[in-house]
């Protein structure tokens, strides 16, 4: 009896997590080829793996999708921008706990080289993935920036999946010369097909960029605290790790989602982009304050800081 209380004693510290979840299947929302942060998502996913917790992934194409597949039941963990997250607490007070930031980058309003300004923006289209995504409320930022009317460019916004569009603009269309969109193919429109930067995202004069999070439900977060609690802190070691050392991490996303590009491309390309990962809420705060301000959320505006993860708040 000595011997197996020894044997359970050194199984649980050597597999300390094993306990939180040994049925309990976590369902995590995954957006493969994104560089701008599912490097980080595939490697906190198999860490849980190893602490025995089985995890369910979902593909999303978007944030937006995702908060459906949460409110549903159909996802358990949503990842993705910041305004996504914003948008549910907006519809739906008070069921959305944030759970960690994972890094922001700056974006690009990216547009064929004859386009030499925002003016001339005005008279072409712009082409991104999806309506009411962070891409689409920066250009309403960079309209209120440039003519003083956030909704100045609606009519010249028009969406299609990621594929289609490096396509479209590769295609040199006479109809649609911009383009915004997230990392790693803001990178591609510059360096396959020459488009310039016209403007961008700049956290010093009032938005922060891309910034995306991860989320989950208050049910789910109260009634799986243990596992809420085991994702956090492997996020937090995971982004630890790949700041002291990226490649290792970046070599096994390359190789999973069989991207044509090395280490060296997306390390550039993270300078480029002013790309900081980090796992606090920093700065998240520029999209409540513009989304709000251009009404756009309806709602009373929360603080987020109010909405992150802490069981004891949750149960009040």
């Amino acid at each position: 009896m000595y011997i197996l209380i020894k044997i359970l004693l050194f199984l649980f510290f050597i597999f300390p997590s094993y306990s939180i979840a040994k049925e309990k299947i976590i369902k995590i929302a995954i957006q493969p080829t994104f560089s701008a942060h599912q490097h980080i998502g595939y490697e906190v996913i198999q860490r849980l793996k190893k602490q025995g917790i089985i995890v369910e992934t979902v593909v999303i194409t978007s944030s937006t999708e995702g908060n459906n597949l949460l409110l549903n039941g159909q996802i358990d963990i949503n990842v993705g921008s910041i305004t996504s997250f914003i948008l549910l607490e907006d519809k739906r007070p008070g069921e959305g706990v944030l759970l960690s930031s994972i890094g922001h980058y700056t974006y690009f309003l990216l547009c064929t080289p004859d386009i030499k300004s925002m003016r001339d923006v005005l008279k072409t289209n712009i082409v991104t993935s999806a309506r009411n995504t962070t891409e689409h409320h920066t250009i309403r930022w960079l309209a209120k920036k440039h003519f003083g009317d956030p909704y100045a460019l609606e009519k010249n916004f028009i969406t299609m999946p990621r594929p289609q569009l490096y396509q479209i603009m590769k295609a040199d269309s006479k109809d649609i010369k911009c383009a915004i969109t997230g990392m790693p193919l803001q990178n591609q429109l510059q360096d396959e097909l020459n488009l310039k930067v016209i403007e961008q995202s700049d956290v010093k004069t009032g938005i922060a960029g891309s910034y995306n999070v991860y989320w989950t439900t208050k049910k789910f977060a109260i009634e799986n605290p243990k596992l809420i609690e085991a994702f956090v802190q492997n996020t937090v070691e995971v982004i630890n790790e790949f700041n002291k050392e990226p490649k290792i991490i970046l070599e096994k996303f390359i190789e999973k989602d069989q991207l044509k590009f090395d280490v060296s491309y997306l390390l550039e390309n993270y300078k480029k982009n002013k790309t900081v990962f980090h796992y606090d809420l920093r700065g998240a705060e520029y999209y409540n304050e513009f989304l709000y301000e251009i009404e756009f959320v309806k709602g009373k505006k929360v603080k987020l800081s109010t909405t992150v993860f802490d069981l004891d708040l949750l149960k009040q």
